[in-house]
């Protein structure tokens, strides 16, 4: 096997050897060494590198840019306010139906499921438009046209609110906001990878997971104030404003740092520019024939593929589907299941402070969870996963037997008509912290278990499961089941989620890859040459329970030192 040689005054090549052995230059220079055998999932990539140097990223310093604090403002900005359109119309019920007389309450419920419904089938176009060149930049862009599209055509209907047609109006501005939906719950432990060293990654998940559930709080507490003191048309009018805010702002969110956070983000960003490396991957090993075909399609099937087949992953599904989506299910059912006390009238401005208090306090655990995480549990986050989901456990039981249950209409626990309701605020209180305090975890553990599979991935999975289990309890077992048996299901349902979470294999790849390149780095010129860069692989190489990350273990000579590239 020949190997190009540097050029005299100019930078020398990276060659990553091909599936099959491919002359790389017209010109025969001597080779230095005999390469390694081809890896069946190599990819052809032709990189100028810093003069001197043998590996890529000996020329990048991972240092977190200021920028990154602005990229997830205007993440959050949006988040937060496709959460509060989610919720327009559930705090102000009557104002709303006085507005519009033909809205009736099937119609509410519909109003208030579109988020659920457009989010499945949207949810595929996200994850491939992730795995684009510029993806994320691309994502925010597309949330932000479809949340302005929404609720302008919601203030049309306000044009003529007596005719039937504003209905439709109104479905068509929560159908924008569901599809808008996967755009700010997918991205969050992606963007946190791009921009964010790991010791704050987790606290920029978490900003951009639990930043949609403050928009939902917020919409409670605005939407009744705003109404009662300027009219119900200013609520819309009011959205409509933030959406051209967002909509400005994402003008100037940013590809990607001027300079990398860490290693992984330089293999992440490898993929986000159009002139990046693994565009010219594409280009090169399209032209060789490669047997490894490398597209922005394929690398989604192969990243859905890859998650399909992770058993650990799979169960962080099923438990994020039940512990997060279940969840807001449930306690959006509070009013129903509360409706059922014979001797005790809960008015909707209670079980509205207690759903406030629950989602407040969800967001509080997340923060602090976060904060834990990145600074004395990075590699504990199994743990805190089963501490949460337990603790969630014993607080929904307590939260079960203080309202009516199967066991009968009157609660277990009780207190008296004067201390049960402060009692219930304070029990909602403490069931939504442990929820939030595992929901950013979630994401942060997902991305670092499936690593190389992109981060965007691996969290519209999880999204996607937190819808299917949203549905699955509300439309599902209330339904068919009655609001009396929601309580014991979704208890069983979190003893189930802790069972599974114990099954989870622990796993950092992420953190492995960084670990690697830091000893390589140290290693200072006798450092072993491997790319930590994501290359493109095939079929053989999708097994994820046994993959990890590989140096070479003996450092060359100085004679024995090429600008030979292989896969690790």
């Amino acid at each position: 096997m020949e190997t190009m040689q540097p050029h005299s005054g100019r930078a020398p090549k990276i060659a990553v050897l091909p599936s099959s052995p491919t002359r790389l230059a017209k010109a025969k220079p001597a080779p230095l060494r005999k390469a390694p055998a081809p890896s069946p999932a190599a990819t052809l990539l032709d990189v100028p590198i810093r003069k001197g140097s043998m590996d890529p990223l000996s020329a990048l310093t991972f240092t977190p840019h200021p920028s990154r604090f602005w990229a997830l403002a205007v993440f959050a900005l949006l988040s937060g306010l496709q959460g509060m359109v989610w919720f327009t119309f559930s705090p102000v019920v009557h104002e709303t139906q006085r507005t519009f007389p033909n809205v009736t309450g099937d119609d509410l419920d519909l109003l208030d499921s579109w988020n659920g419904i457009c989010y499945i089938p949207m949810s595929f176009l996200v994850i491939w438009m992730l795995t684009r060149p510029r993806g994320l930049q691309k994502v925010v862009r597309l949330g932000a046209v479809l949340m302005l599209s929404g609720t302008l055509v919601k203030c049309l209907a306000l044009a003529a609110p007596q005719a039937g047609w504003s209905v439709y109006c109104l479905y068509a501005g929560q159908i924008f906001n569901g599809l808008l939906a996967p755009c700010v719950v997918a991205p969050p432990s992606l963007l946190s990878a791009i921009w964010f060293p790991h010791s704050e990654s987790t606290r920029a998940t978490a900003v951009g997971v639990l930043s949609n559930n403050l928009g939902n709080a917020l919409a409670y507490l605005l939407g009744p104030a705003v109404v009662k003191t300027f009219g119900f048309s200013s609520w819309f009018f009011g959205q409509l404003f933030l959406a051209v805010v967002a909509m400005l702002s994402v003008m100037w969110f940013p590809v990607r740092p001027p300079t990398p956070p860490s290693a992984a983000a330089t293999a992440i960003t490898a993929a986000v520019d159009d002139d990046s490396i693994v565009q010219m991957a594409c280009d090169r090993a399209s032209s060789h024939h490669s047997k490894v075909s490398v597209t922005p399609m394929t690398e989604a099937k192969l990243d859905i593929r890859r998650l399909a087949r992770h058993s650990s992953f799979r169960l962080l599904c099923y438990t994020y589907a039940w512990s997060s989506g279940g969840f807001v299910a449930w306690t959006s059912l509070w009013d129903l299941i509360m409706s059922q006390t014979p001797h005790t009238h809960f008015s909707d401005t209670f079980v509205g402070l207690m759903s406030f208090a629950s989602t407040l306090s969800y967001i509080v655990g997340g923060v602090v969870a976060a904060q834990v995480v990145d600074r004395y549990m990075s590699k504990r986050q199994k743990l805190v996963l089963v501490v949460s989901c337990a603790v969630s456990l014993a607080f929904t039981a307590l939260f079960s037997l203080s309202v009516p249950s199967v066991f009968g209409a009157r609660p277990l626990i009780y207190f008296g008509d004067s201390y049960h309701k402060a009692w219930l605020v304070v029990v909602a209180t403490l069931v939504g912290f442990p929820n939030g305090s595992a929901a950013p975890v979630f994401y942060e553990f997902a991305a670092q278990l499936t690593f190389p599979a992109s981060e965007g991935s691996s969290a519209s999975a999880l999204s996607l499961f937190e819808n299917i289990g949203s549905l699955v309890l509300y439309q599902g077992v209330a339904k068919f089941c009655g609001p009396l048996t929601v309580n014991l299901v979704y208890t069983l349902g979190m003893a189930l989620c802790v069972a599974m979470l114990l099954k989870v294999k622990e796993q950092y790849r992420r953190d492995e890859m960084d670990m690697e390149i830091a000893k390589s780095e140290s290693m200072a010129s006798d450092a072993p040459i491997y790319s930590p860069l994501k290359l493109f692989q095939s079929d053989e190489a999708l097994d994820f329970e046994s993959y990890s990350y590989h140096p070479p273990q003996r450092s060359l000579l100085p004679s024995e030192r090429t600008p030979l590239l292989s896969a690790p």
